[in-house]
């Protein structure tokens, strides 16, 4: 039944997003075409990412409750969509990060009035993963002015509040990790040089799936 709900939302998933795409960058929704982007590869991607999102998902599902699922999967899309803008424009949106961030607040809204304790509780290890964000890629934006962008930090600031200090750590650590061996593998094989910067949206997507995987 799970591997049912997994694969139904990863449909639901990539509609989602291909709309998204259409929308962003053709100014509009047009139908039937919006559940196919008209790019075979950024159609692809997100087939990719809405598969990759859900398995995570499916195998994070054991230690999250119903609302805090929901809001992982809310977040994946969103991330999928910031790494699909940042890959063909090298900018993060800031209202997609504004609308995630309100999604957020939402999410606490309604776990306070169904569990006061509970819900402050969560509020608590909200702010500490946004804060571990904050110092992490704040300091690493005074480090690398041109090599990251303020988009990204406002990013991993919202990931932290949704992901917690449970959670940031991993997807932070993988996110690195694969940009890492991403930018050496790209820079042994020429494709890029040592000054050329290179979209992190798609490793941040990348990390945070796979922290909720192993939660």
């Amino acid at each position: 039944m799970n591997i049912l709900i997994a694969a139904a939302a990863a449909v639901i998933f990539y509609i989602a997003l291909c709309c998204t795409m259409n929308r962003y960058f053709e100014t509009g929704i047009k139908l039937p075409g919006s559940l196919i982007y008209s790019e075979k590869n950024i159609t692809i991607i997100c087939a990719a990412e809405a598969v990759i999102s859900c398995t995570g998902l499916y195998f994070g599902t054991d230690s999250n409750s119903f609302f805090r699922l929901i809001l992982f999967y809310v977040l994946c899309i969103f991330l999928a969509a910031a790494a699909l803008i940042d890959i063909k424009k090298r900018i993060i949106p800031n209202r997609l990060v504004f609308i995630l961030f309100c999604v957020w607040i939402l999410y606490i809204v309604i776990m306070i009035i169904i569990s006061s304790g509970n819900g402050v509780s969560e509020l608590i290890n909200s702010i500490t993963g946004a804060v571990f964000s904050m110092f992490v890629f704040g300091i690493g934006y005074l480090l690398m002015k041109n090599k990251l962008g303020g988009g990204d930090v406002k990013l991993t600031v919202v990931m932290g509040l949704i992901l917690t200090g449970d959670a940031i750590f991993g997807a932070l650590m993988y996110a690195l990790v694969l940009s890492l061996i991403f930018a050496a593998i790209a820079l042994i094989s020429k494709k890029m040089t040592i000054k050329d910067s290179m979209p992190f949206a798609p490793f941040l997507f990348l990390g945070t799936a796979a922290a909720i995987a192993v939660m």
